[in-house]
């Protein structure tokens, strides 16, 4: 770092990398089964393609146009932040290949299956792979030089590319073989489960197709490109604006990262300063990788050892699924529902929507979507509704993060079948999750609402958690019909009676609750906050619930990836607990609660599931709702789900005051997902089990907090009173004496 800086947020980027950590971490748990160990080393490959295609870009290219440009959370240095990305990306990639490593191994003396390298092999089977190349590999490779008659190639983002560096006829040669990803990455051998990599039997096949050359160097390398660039309101607004009007006139698809691999070649090699010259990209930016570029050939590799060897997975979990001749909407007129996916089905959304379908008295059908299943049931059910006749309005997301040729072909299918179309507000991006179903009646009509956390994707609700509110209450109808009616006219945002949504309403509303709860507090001594949600980012949110967090305020905050929020900075009252939760679900949910009659009043607990992360961008740049649960026996399953979640004491990380993430040592380990998942296979509900939450784990001074806070009530209102009578003590003396000396 060129200076020192104290800050009381954390960089989301940095931050970031912390989470994916946490996911590397969890290759190492031995009480998880092996190739599920392994698919947490693929996620984390796959994590990190998207970071350096969306995140890193913004930061290179705020350092390219201004490298005195600050981040506005920290203070520090653009470049400065950019540095340890880098330093803290190579750490995580070290012990990500040093797990790899271990895991291969143990898989191998399992006899499960084995990589081998080209050099280890019998002469009989080099001899099978020398065949198998020059017959099915060799015809599809395509040497390029770099030379005046060679055009540089562009280099297809994430594809494997050989280098080479020879001689010919007494000059210096380069040469690049880029690999196609159509081609299988792991070759069998002629025993079975062994494999070797394709770019190992090219590498040791570059004589036949440079024969005449005699090698220097050789390597395996990939770039990351930019494919969206995001920009926030962490940097100064005059280069926020700049960068954008920048991008927009830039070349797309940038370079962002090359990560190479092979035997003798290091970041201080030659062709590794070839290479960063010709793609523009700094020393800093580019990574020695000791094993396989891209773990991410790992999920076919487990997908197809899962079926030999089901204990190496995860075991088969059944949720909660709708009973057969199950009527949904018989079931909403009676009660408001609410699901918690994948423990209870996702096919409950989906069986709502078809049963709508099927129903001659449905009329109108309306919904968002944002990103959807491959061979999505919900896209078939919209597009069959619209041909009955039924009036089907879809609002569809079309700059949904690469989604968006999906999105363009679902636009495609959805108008063509009947559907009216609608892309959302200009300007900001739509990732509402709602829909909204009329039906006619004998007394007119009357809608059905669903309002979630989670996209309308059948397959990721399988392993996403996320919640589902289903409902005929004419409050949240109203509140629907007016949403949607907003989101396809140009009309002002509504007067509604119970959602909040963004970019208007959503940021202000959470801001007056937490404002509210700390007057609560201070004046009765019974309050509680609890958050929930993929990100914590937003300085506004962050700076209330620091003021909340000095009064004294409980706040409990699961937060699974980046958090600018610090803990251990407000004092002597504070009791704040922040914890991240990785384990075989992706935590998804968004819940906001807030507890005004104490922990273990749900009577005046107030909870919100929303769209929406606690991010500057969603609150301020994206159309999301938060939507409130009021039904009684509902918020009891909602306080018990959070009870659940704040009880975690083994896929919880928790957040230090080092800014470390550590798992608690305690005697009891219990995970929030196994909890969930036993109490679905027993076909119980959430409610029917209660948890005793973990105390803070931050080590703080304080006393009984209603005492510390009547305490401190009571001597303001002391010290004001005394104040006031030592400045009419004051008065009178000046009084007196003046008289006195006139």
């Amino acid at each position: 770092m060129s200076e020192q800086i104290f800050s009381k947020y954390y960089n989301r980027d940095l931050s970031w990398l912390l989470f994916n950590r946490r996911v590397i971490n969890q290759s190492r748990d031995e009480t998880i089964p092996l190739l599920e160990r392994l698919r947490f080393l693929a996620i984390a490959s796959s994590n990190l393609d998207e970071y350096y295609s969306v995140r890193v870009p913004s930061i290179q290219e705020i350092i390219r146009v201004a490298p005195q440009a600050r981040d506005n959370k920290t203070g520090h240095l653009q470049k400065d932040i950019r540095d340890q990305i880098c330093e803290r990306n190579r750490k995580n990639v070290d012990i990500q290949y040093t797990n790899y490593d271990n895991l291969i191994d143990i898989l191998d003396d399992e006899q499960v299956f084995g990589i081998r390298s080209y050099t280890e092999l019998s002469e009989e089977e080099k001899d099978a792979l020398d065949i198998f190349f020059d017959q099915s590999i060799f015809p599809c490779l395509t040497s390029i030089q770099f030379d005046q008659y060679h055009a540089h190639p562009r280099y297809v983002d994430g594809e494997l590319n050989i280098y080479i560096r020879s001689f010919y006829e007494d000059e210096e040669v380069t040469t690049v073989i880029p690999i196609s990803d159509k081609l299988d990455r792991l070759i069998p051998l002629i025993k079975e489960d062994r494999y070797v990599f394709l770019e190992d039997l090219i590498m040791n096949n570059i004589d036949k197709i440079l024969p005449d050359n005699k090698i220097i160097n050789k390597f395996v390398f990939r770039i990351t490109r930019d494919k969206d660039i995001e920009l926030d309101n962490d940097i100064e607004t005059d280069v926020l604006d700049w960068v954008k009007m920048y991008v927009k006139q830039r070349e797309k698809g940038r370079p962002t990262r090359l990560e190479y691999s092979g035997d003798n070649i290091n970041q201080h090699s030659t062709d590794i300063a070839i290479l960063n010259d010709m793609l523009g990209l700094e020393k800093k930016s580019s990574y020695n990788i000791q094993g396989p570029l891209d773990l991410t050939f790992l999920f076919k590799l487990i997908k197809n050892y899962s079926k030999s060897y089901p204990e190496l997975i995860y075991p088969p979990f059944h949720p909660i699924e709708p009973k057969p001749n199950h009527d949904i909407f018989e079931k909403i007129d009676n009660e408001t529902l609410l699901f918690q996916h994948p423990y209870e089905s996702f096919d409950f959304v989906v069986e709502l929507l078809k049963e709508a379908v099927g129903d001659p008295n449905t009329v109108a059908i309306k919904q968002t979507i944002y990103r959807v299943a491959d061979d999505s049931e919900i896209v078939e059910q919209l597009v069959k509704a619209a041909k009955s006749g039924i009036q089907v309005t879809v609002v569809v997301e079309l700059k949904a993060r690469f989604d968006e040729e999906n999105n363009i072909a679902l636009v495609d299918k959805l108008t063509e079948a009947g559907c009216y179309v609608s892309f959302g507000k200009e300007d900001l991006k739509t990732h509402s999750k709602a829909m909204l179903i009329i039906k006619k009646t004998e007394n007119g009509t009357k809608g059905y609402a669903h309002f979630g956390t989670g996209n309308y994707n059948e397959d990721t609700s399988k392993v996403y958690t996320d919640l589902s509110l289903l409902t005929c209450d004419e409050d949240y109808i109203d509140d629907a019909e007016q949403f949607f009616n907003y989101m396809v006219n140009d009309i002002e945002v509504p007067d509604y009676k119970l959602i909040s949504t963004s970019p208007t309403l959503l940021k202000p509303m959470i801001l007056e609750k937490i404002k509210l709860m700390k007057k609560h507090y201070l004046k009765t001594g019974k309050g509680k906050i609890f958050f929930k949600a993929n990100a914590l980012t937003d300085r506004n949110i962050i700076d209330a619930l620091y003021s909340a967090a000095k009064a004294g305020v409980p706040i409990r905050i699961v937060i699974r990836g980046a958090c600018c929020m610090k803990v251990g900075i407000c004092g002597e009252n504070e009791d704040v607990v922040i914890s991240s939760i990785v384990g075989r679900f992706l935590e998804h949910s968004r819940i906001y609660g807030f507890y005004w009659g104490g922990e273990n009043n749900v009577d005046e607990a107030e909870f919100w599931i929303a769209s929406a992360d606690l991010m500057t961008r969603n609150m301020e740049d994206r159309v999301e709702i938060a939507t409130p649960v009021r039904d009684k026996e509902l918020k009891t399953k909602l306080a018990n789900i959070v009870n659940i979640f704040a009880s975690d004491t083994k896929g919880a990380y928790y957040l230090n005051k080092d800014g470390r993430y550590k798992k608690l040592q305690v005697a009891e380990k219990i995970s929030s997902q196994e909890t969930f998942m036993k109490i679905a296979e027993a076909g119980q509900q959430v409610d029917t089990v209660k948890l005793k939450p973990i105390e803070n784990p931050v080590p703080v001074r304080r006393t009984d907090r209603y005492e510390v806070n009547n305490k401190n009530v009571d001597n303001f209102q002391f010290s004001k009173l005394f104040n006031i009578v030592m400045i009419i003590l004051l008065v009178i003396i000046v009084v007196l004496i003046t008289q006195w000396i006139l």
